[in-house]
């Protein structure tokens, strides 16, 4: 058997040939036949899973769905990777809060969530200029009920280590909360947060740009009704972002960088 290390490169590659980008590429093809693609390399994904997490534990290597003692004994390691890649500005807070937006993700990936894959129904009655887009296959679509138990497991561990070191860190930090669904930081957030989010979404500068009349008092006005807030609370959080006061105390100063991160990781990312 391959390394770990060789495991993982093909359990990327997998991936990558089971992403819709790959598939629908391939259905230009008019002889290619999608579901026996699909169907064929979900077991090799199957295969190479189980493959790689047995030769992960018996080298003790770090991977993505590696398990939670693995992860304790290597995260350190890491932490100082990441802290001397990106120093000066990097800091551990922010690289918790990475790690707590990869485990929540992952956490996504649960037993509940099976669903069983109808590889002879595969709908293709929609096109982008005349190109096949095949729905995204999720991993809760191809991994067994075992495999899924088993990643389940060890990333619940995970989140709860992660949430502990980003609490010591910053207590006031919004992290995961695992027997809640309703608990997302986007939607459980203080009112700074909440303020803050609009404004790096954009809604302030759209609302700007598209009634110029308008101004932060008067978005203030409207806002706070919505978030069903004071004004007097809401409006120096509003005013301080739309004229970019860093010195005002009621600039988000160290949020603000935080909340970026935790857009980017549901995918509101500007590159």
């Amino acid at each position: 058997m391959k390394d770990a290390i060789g495991l993982e490169i093909e359990f990327i590659e997998a991936q990558i040939e089971l992403t819709s980008d790959n598939i629908s590429k391939k259905a230009r093809n008019r002889d290619f036949h999608i579901p026996t693609f699909i169907k064929r390399k979900s077991e090799k994904f199957r295969t190479l899973f189980d493959h790689l997490y047995e030769q992960a534990e018996l080298e003790k290597y770090f991977w993505d769905y590696c398990s939670f003692s693995i992860y304790e004994n290597n995260i350190k390691n890491e932490l100082d990777n990441f802290l001397k890649t990106y120093s000066p500005d990097a800091t551990e807070l922010q690289f918790w809060i990475e790690q707590e937006i990869a485990v929540k993700e992952s956490l996504k990936i649960s037993v509940e969530n099976i669903r069983s894959y109808d590889y002879d129904k595969i709908h293709l009655d929609y096109s982008i200029d005349g190109v096949h887009v095949i729905p995204q296959i999720e991993l809760a679509e191809i991994l067994t009920e075992s495999q899924i138990r088993r990643l389940q497991y060890s990333q619940i561990a995970k989140a709860k280590f992660v949430s502990q070191k980003i609490s010591e860190l910053e207590p006031s930090t919004n992290h995961i909360e695992l027997n809640d669904d309703s608990a997302d930081p986007i939607e459980e957030s203080k009112l700074v947060d909440r303020v803050t989010y609009l404004h790096l979404l954009g809604v302030f500068s759209s609302i700007k740009e598209n009634f110029p009349s308008s101004n932060p008092n008067k978005i203030s006005k409207i806002f706070a009704k919505i978030l069903k807030e004071k004004n007097g609370s809401v409006q120096p959080i509003i005013n301080a972002l739309m004229n970019d006061n860093k010195q005002a105390n009621s600039y988000p100063k160290k949020r603000i960088e935080i909340l970026q991160r935790e857009l980017e990781g549901h995918g509101f990312s500007k590159e």
